[in-house]
């Protein structure tokens, strides 16, 4: 016993030196004695814990069931920094305890497996319950948030108050991240940037002197590259190609965050430099690689990367891409979009609107929808397009939308109904006016409406529909100036009186008492000095020696042109017997000898004679050779002879 209270008090110093290599060793020692005692194995546990070493940990309880059963968060936490995210839940489900650690936990697994709503209510649990205040707890909240709005769209039943927060507690480069996440999800860009270059002058002062160089950097590239979405979507295309080029020329972000540089980057090119988009979005069909990113991120890039591959025709890749992105996100529309775009680029439209159609029984898409409206428009389904449109709420009553249907309808002769859809619209945002919603939308609608009415010869509908434009806005004089042209055909009192209001100056004419009521002071302006026109003056010496020059150069055209004697119009001659219909020969103006149908006459051919009459013996033959050899080399003589001279 004297010996086992020895190595007790020596494992008690080694772990209050933090000396856990050792501490290890005199656990083993005390494990070997088989005293059947829990302490040498949960400090051995604890030991590894600390040393993060996990597996180990993970192996002595698989040795010793005890741990399972008195260390259940400890283990759980071992399956958490091992990635294996399923044990550790079921795990913690063995337990009804409910402690903040456990809480805790349990909230970061549901958030490893993309749960945000299940996660966001058990952090704001653990902030009303146990009323904790710490940094900690309201990041991880924050971020839930912004993760849950980000995926799906939709925001929590829950105020956030993320600014008094910030206000009584103080920021960290953390919080400034979620709350800028949760700016760009409700499309209030240039907030989001403030809050990224507010988190990125924080990271700095807060990691410059606990970290590595490489480490600050790799911690600032993931702003970067939110910082460069948030740019892209403000449309400033330039910083954010410029930001991206720069975290992957440097190489000094992580490999989950250099795909998503890549991904946004080949978006932002299109369909310039395919290839090189090709290439940097090429390890997203690795395992390792995928693992790095989160689901709604690993689903958009892969349907980029078939997108990139149906552009480079690269069609087998895409499919095999197709099936893979089908059997892991079963409940998405995007892989159906996908092979729907296959059979629309092979010029299969029929089998894609097949595919389409199947798919929006399943789900009430709107992107599905919109590309149906798409193929129904190039297959000449005009009618059928705009029912599909009016089948879509979110955006029905939009500017877009219903410009789309009136042309569809326009050309389709369905008049009237495109004349309903856009009083419909209009009344709709009439009413959205009085609770000061999109008055923008609203002006866009009622110019539509007085273009329309215009279009169809109806100017008294068409004023009233510009009437309503100026009311609305007072300032804006292009409408004003077509109400006061279009209502002088029809009603002078009522152009006059919106003729006044065109008058762009301070002062208004009253042309009974011929006054002026202005706001300008006729002395001083008498007093003032005159104007210097020596600048003035030089500018007009300029344009009148060019002009100069160019007459000067134009009379010496007229001169020459007049010396140029004109030349007669002869009348063609044609012909005697010349007949129109037949073409004439096209070797008509090519020598003889140049001709097809020239032979060249041949002096020295043999005459064998008719036919049955005996030729000539071999011997004269011979003869005849030999002497038309010698008479054409004589005559080449001769040819030379001549071209001496």
């Amino acid at each position: 016993m004297s010996e086992n209270h020895e190595l007790y008090r020596k494992l008690n110093s080694q772990i209050n030196e933090e000396n856990f290599k050792e501490a290890i060793k005199t656990c083993n020692k005390l494990i070997s004695k088989k005293t059947n005692e829990f302490e040498p194995l949960q400090c051995k546990f604890l030991c590894n814990l600390h040393l993060s070493k996990f597996q180990e940990c993970v192996n002595l309880s698989n040795n010793n069931p005890i741990i399972k059963e008195k260390m259940i968060f400890e283990l759980a936490y071992c399956f958490y920094r091992l990635n294996k995210n399923e044990q550790a839940i079921k795990l913690l489900n063995k337990t009804s305890e409910e402690s903040i650690d456990i809480l805790h936990l349990r909230a970061q697994l549901l958030y490893r497996q993309e749960k945000y709503f299940e996660a966001f209510e058990i952090y704001q649990k653990i902030w009303k319950e146990y009323e904790d205040d710490s940094f900690e707890i309201f990041t991880n909240l924050t971020a839930c948030f912004a993760s849950y709005f980000l995926s799906s769209g939709k925001v929590f039943d829950y105020e956030l108050d993320t600014e008094s927060f910030i206000e009584k507690h103080g920021e960290s480069y953390e919080l400034l991240y979620n709350c800028a996440c949760i700016a760009a999800g409700k499309k209030t860009y240039s907030k989001a940037v403030e809050y990224l270059e507010l988190s990125k002058t924080k990271c700095i002062e807060t990691l410059k002197e606990e970290v590595s160089e490489l480490e600050l950097n790799t911690e600032l590239a993931e702003i970067d590259v939110q910082i460069g979405y948030v740019q892209q979507q403000l449309g400033n295309h330039q910083v954010a190609t410029e930001i991206y080029e720069k975290i992957l020329h440097e190489k000094i972000a992580g490999k989950g965050i250099s795909l998503v540089a890549s991904n946004n980057l080949a978006q932002l090119h299109g369909t310039k430099d395919l290839f090189s988009s090709y290439n940097k979005t090429k390890s997203i069909s690795n395992r390792d690689m995928r693992s790095l990113l989160l689901g709604k991120q690993r689903e958009i890039i892969g349907f980029n990367r078939c997108l990139l591959l149906l552009l480079m025709n690269k069609k087998k890749e895409c499919i095999s891409l197709f099936t893979n992105l089908k059997e892991e996100f079963p409940n998405s529309d995007l892989p159906e979009l996908i092979y729907a775009g296959i059979k629309f680029h092979e010029k299969k439209i029929p089998e894609a609107k097949d595919i389409l159609e199947k798919a929006l029984k399943n789900s009430d898409s709107m992107t599905i929808k919109l590309s149906l409206v798409h193929l129904d428009i190039l297959q000449g389904n005009l009618l059928q397009a705009s029912k599909r449109l009016s089948t879509i709420p979110e955006i029905l009553q939009t500017p877009a939308v219903v410009s789309l249907r009136v042309m569809l309808l326009e050309d389709a002769n369905q008049i009237e109904e495109a004349h309903q859809v856009i009083q419909n619209a209009a009344d709709y945002w009439i009413k959205k006016k009085k609770k000061n919603q999109n008055q923008q939308y609203l002006k866009e609608i009622l110019t539509l409406l007085a273009n329309f009415n215009l279009d169809q010869d109806k100017p008294k509908n068409a004023i009233v529909a510009l009437e309503k434009l100026v009311n609305l806005d007072p300032q804006d004089f292009d409408s004003l100036a077509r109400l006061v042209l279009i209502s002088s055909k029809f009603d002078v009192d009522k152009s006059e009186k919106y003729a006044k209001k065109i008058i762009g100056l301070d002062f208004i004419i009253n042309s009974n008492e011929k006054k002026k009521s202005t706001n300008l002071n006729v002395d001083e302006l008498e007093k003032l000095p005159p104007p210097d026109l020596s600048e003035f003056k030089k500018k007009i010496k300029k344009t009148k020696v060019n002009k100069a020059k160019v007459t000067d150069e134009k009379n010496l055209k007229s001169k020459n042109t007049q010396k140029k004697r004109k030349k007669k119009k002869r009348s063609k001659r044609l012909p005697k017997n010349f007949n129109p219909k037949i073409k004439p020969d096209p070797e008509r103006w090519l020598p003889k000898w140049q001709r097809k149908a020239y032979r060249k006459y041949n002096k020295n051919r043999e005459f064998r004679g008719t036919q049955g009459t005996v030729t000539s013996s071999a011997s004269n033959t011979r003869n005849t050779q030999t002497t038309t050899k010698k008479t054409s080399t004589n005559n080449r003589l001769r040819s030379n002879k001549r071209k001496k001279k």
